[in-house]
């Protein structure tokens, strides 16, 4: 008796970073995953917003239908000869998941492309914003642990036999030291749970979508956020380094 192996796909998961998707973008997502061959093309139907509306041709994207809705979800499902890819795309997260055979040359490549589209929408402002925000908490943490906090440290302090004062606290800034250090990873996990890789999905061209993160760069609201944030950054650098 011979020998027979039947190998599987093999499947792979690559989360997108949190991107904000534009038309143009979804567009492209689509005629990436619509390859062709010599042996026919590739079966790619779309769903918006769970199973609302479900599309199979890029030109449907421009349908009035389609336009005048706002999208809270996208998922592409690609398959060919047994292979797949399903891009999704929520606000919540993203990812892509990718089936492909050993030998299927034509979806090679596709799962990758699909990542650099969404890696070249990475919402970078979002997550600075987020990081900014969080950093300006310090300050009232401080202001509380300076508060409460100073008499308790002492007291753990000597336990430990290391003598500790409330000027080498305060004064020498060890207690800002201290918060950072206590603070840092709580902000980090508070952080990770603000959907800080979550996505924007736009159903209009970029030039269109009157974001205010696209405002930020293109007029004198800019100017006042950037001054705003390096003024932040300078106090919490002076005052904890």
């Amino acid at each position: 008796m011979s020998l027979k192996v039947n190998k599987g796909p093999t499947a792979r998961e690559l989360p997108l970073p949190g991107s904000i998707f534009y038309k143009e973008d979804l567009k492209e997502i689509f005629s990436t995953l619509n390859r062709k061959s010599n042996d026919g093309g590739v079966a790619v139907v779309v769903s918006i917003n769970g199973d609302e509306y479900e599309i199979d041709e890029m030109d449907d994207f421009d349908n009035p239908e389609i336009t005048s809705q706002k999208f809270r979800s996208i998922r592409y499902e690609a398959s060919y000869e047994g292979s797949s890819v399903v891009v999704d795309i929520s606000r919540e997260a993203g990812k892509v998941i990718e089936l492909r055979k050993d030998d299927d040359i034509v979806m090679t490549g596709v799962a990758d492309k699909v990542l650099e589209i969404s890696q070249r929408r990475e919402d970078n402002l979002r997550t600075f914003t987020l990081i900014i925000l969080g950093s300006c908490t310090l300050v009232p943490v401080y202001l509380f642990s300076a508060r409460f906090l100073v008499g308790p440290l002492i007291a753990l302090f000597g336990l430990l036999g290391i003598p500790i004062t409330r000027e080498i606290l305060v004064e020498g800034e060890l207690l800002g030291l201290i918060v950072a250090f206590l603070y840092m990873p709580v902000l980090m996990f508070a952080l990770s749970k603000m959907r800080i890789k979550g996505n924007a999905i736009i159903n209009h061209r970029k030039g269109r979508s009157n974001l205010l993160r696209e405002k930020l760069f293109k007029n004198w609201q800019a100017s006042a956020f950037w001054a705003m944030a390096s003024a932040t950054i300078g106090f919490l650098m002076g005052k904890f380094f």
